[in-house]
């Protein structure tokens, strides 16, 4: 409720939303994501594993996951997807930026 009434003062304001994912969100929303077979997957995978804990983008993502809804299962698709979708994104963004070993 919170972060609802401070994205509607942002948008009467016509200033960016206010609300920001903190560190507590994301702790939280990886403890519950663990409880999951599809999450557990991506942290069996060395490269998602060390994405999901230091790339800012999904942590973010991962951080803005409505927890209330984890347990539905369209929910648990949909987070599936677009969790899927910044994993690739970033995995290819990080090796173009990383110089070939010679």
């Amino acid at each position: 409720m919170k972060k609802f009434l401070l994205n509607f003062i942002s948008i009467i304001s016509f200033s960016p939303f206010i609300t920001q994912v903190t560190q507590e969100d994301v702790t939280y929303n990886m403890r519950k994501l663990k409880e999951y077979n599809w999450f557990n997957a991506y942290l069996q995978n060395e490269i998602y594993q060390h994405l999901i804990t230091h790339n800012e983008r999904v942590r973010n993502l991962i951080g803005g996951f409505n927890t209330r809804r984890f347990n539905h299962r369209p929910y648990q698709k949909k987070m599936d997807k677009k969790l899927n979708a910044v994993l690739l994104n970033e995995e290819i963004r990080t090796n173009v930026e990383q110089p070939p070993v010679k």
